[in-house]
């Protein structure tokens, strides 16, 4: 071999070595922030200044319930529905922090997280297959509970909008 070719091997190799250390070091310190950009045209991604203020008004320790059957015969709308519904309510938990709990249970049939979804009166829906999935946000504070007993797509833009007006409803004390 010429020594041309084994220089070209080795700065080669070297090369994709630096680049591979860099891109691990990139992400290492990436990872370490906590930041978030939402880079869409809507903000879809973005809590509204209404739900950010409704959030600061939590005085304790609020529960949000989230409930969605996850079985091999949930339809893949359903599963990408419900991972939208996540990454909503980990935005909530962001602004929130420790005062917002977010539980999130797998009601399947005969277990305790199918009785629970019953208590706070979720409506199951029934699949084509004739099995039935629950599908729906039960908030809880102090001795007030408030339902979505029923998430659907057709109303996936107000669901911000649900959650929050749910939260609200948990937290204000009503006037006699």
């Amino acid at each position: 071999m010429t020594g041309k070719r084994v220089e070209t091997i080795l700065f080669s190799m070297g090369g994709v070595a630096l680049m591979f250390a860099l891109l691990v070091a990139f992400n290492v310190v990436t990872g370490l922030g906590k930041a978030r950009i939402d880079l869409t045209d809507e903000k879809l991604h973005t809590l509204t200044e209404g739900t950010k203020a409704i959030l600061a008004k939590i005085d304790g320790e609020v529960e949000l319930r989230f409930y969605c059957t996850r079985d091999d015969d949930t339809p893949v709308g359903l599963k990408a529905y419900a991972s939208r519904v996540e990454d909503l309510l980990d935005e909530y938990h962001q602004h929130a922090g420790d005062k917002l709990m977010i539980r999130k249970l797998n009601p399947l049939a005969l277990s305790d997280a199918e009785d629970s979804a019953r208590l706070d009166g979720l409506q199951g829906q029934r699949l084509q297959s004739g099995d039935q999935v629950y599908f729906g946000i039960a908030v809880s504070f102090l001795d007030s509970t408030e339902t979505i007993a029923a998430l659907t797509m057709d109303r996936e833009n107000l669901l911000e909008y649900d959650i929050s007006r749910a939260i609200s409803n948990v937290i204000i004390e009503k006037k006699p």
